[in-house]
């Protein structure tokens, strides 16, 4: 009731203010002009909006290129580093150990001792190269994790505007996927051929990479969702 009859007071007030009013000083409160209606916003379709927003990443990695680059620098150092402290030793090489050949067509009870000799190398290969496969996976993994959370994080704010636009979310999201997959393989690529000449590794070079280029498929996909 109370709020009734302050509704009633005001509009009383209100058209005594009014009739007070000369005619100029009532030509501020007609209505507009008569208008037509804005046109309906036509939005792109999906194509066209997953082409502008990888060319827009373009740009935006061209005017950022020295911040990328030291990126690059910062995984294929710690790569590169990490793969020149666990080279494999002398024995884990493709060479003979040095035993005498005597040894070995002898019947001495010593023989068992000296044939071994011949897989401590492949023994001790083979431990260190699963060690350094995990131990490297985790380091690319953490720097390449952190590189690519950084293009989801840095542009929340593009996020919430193109999803207050009406534009479609779906293309956003797939050019972020589809460059930032790019931008981060090609810097393991780059990591992981001069890791394999560094640890001279045994393995075929294309296996080598293609190890490295899953890690940074885990690795990216983890940190953008």
């Amino acid at each position: 009731d109370e709020a009734k009859l302050r509704c009633q007071l005001l509009y009383k007030s209100w058209n005594l203010h009014f009739k007070g009013l000369t005619g100029e000083q009532r030509l501020m409160y007609d209505p507009p002009p008569e208008s037509a209606l804005p046109p309906n916003v036509v939005v792109p379709s999906f194509h066209v909006q997953f082409v502008l927003q990888l060319k827009r990443l373009c740009l935006l990695f061209w005017r950022n290129r020295t911040t990328k680059i030291l990126e690059t620098l910062i995984l294929v150092g710690v790569v590169c580093i990490f793969s020149f402290l666990k080279r494999p030793n002398d024995l884990e090489m493709d060479s003979l150990p040095p035993i005498p050949y005597e040894r070995l067509i002898t019947g001495s009870k010593c023989q068992e001792r000296f044939v071994s000799a011949f897989f401590e190398g492949p023994i001790d290969a083979a431990y260190n190269y699963i060690l350094y496969g995990l131990a490297v996976g985790i380091l690319t993994s953490i720097v390449v994790s952190i590189s690519a959370a950084k293009t989801l994080t840095e542009k929340r704010l593009e996020f919430y505007r193109e999803a207050g636009s009406g534009y479609d979310i779906n293309a956003y999201f797939w050019a972020i996927n589809i460059y930032t997959t790019i931008e981060q393989g090609l810097q393991v690529i780059f990591a992981s051929i001069l890791a394999y000449y560094i640890w001279g590794a045994i393995s075929a070079e294309g296996i080598f990479i293609f190890n490295f280029l899953l890690i940074m498929w885990i690795s990216v996909s983890w940190s953008l969702f």
